[in-house]
């Protein structure tokens, strides 16, 4: 069984997964963490190295290798859905959940993260809210068409977003 979350950044889908993997019993992978250790930089250095497609090229070997795990619990970075050819592999999943939480709440829950400015790089021009509105516009179709449920998390606790998930693997 294959669980994937996809998502903006911010919206808890590292933290909720790791949850649902140990409620499950299974493992979780996290698609940044898989392409950092690769890559040997963080995402913000292999974006200021090889630029967004090289990073993205990355990205998709890395999609198309852990589609072939099982029984894991899959947090994918937020531009995942970008190309075609990683949805379509995404669909795969027994279950793809969308989490979604409002700009402004994006916005705060990135501003707290430390390790946000540190190691994510700029996806634009625009910087905060602006820049979570722009790229949000682009992606929400996208998140759309590969989901299969959409869950808010604007104002749940992470363990109750992980137990929706798991109530609705398990149904």
């Amino acid at each position: 069984m294959i669980i994937s979350l996809i998502g903006y950044r911010g919206t808890g889908k590292s933290t909720v997964g790791k949850l649902v993997a140990e409620q499950l019993k299974i493992q979780h992978l996290d698609s940044d963490n898989e392409i950092v250790h690769r890559a040997k930089h963080s995402i913000k250095e292999i974006f200021e190295s090889i630029g967004e497609l090289g990073f993205r090229d990355l990205e998709s070997e890395i999609v198309a290798n852990l589609m072939t795990q099982s029984n894991a619990v899959i947090s994918w970075g937020g531009g995942v859905i970008l190309r075609e050819k990683n949805r379509k592999l995404i669909r795969k999943s027994d279950h793809v959940f969308w989490l979604t939480a409002n700009p402004v709440i994006l916005n705060q829950r990135i501003n707290a993260d430390a390790g946000s400015a540190l190691n994510r790089p700029a996806l634009s021009n625009l910087v905060g809210i602006e820049e979570i509105k722009s790229i949000l516009d682009q992606r929400i179709p996208l998140y759309d068409d590969c989901a299969s449920v959409q869950i808010a998390t604007d104002s749940k606790p992470v363990d109750s977003i992980a137990k929706e998930i798991v109530s609705f693997v398990n149904a």
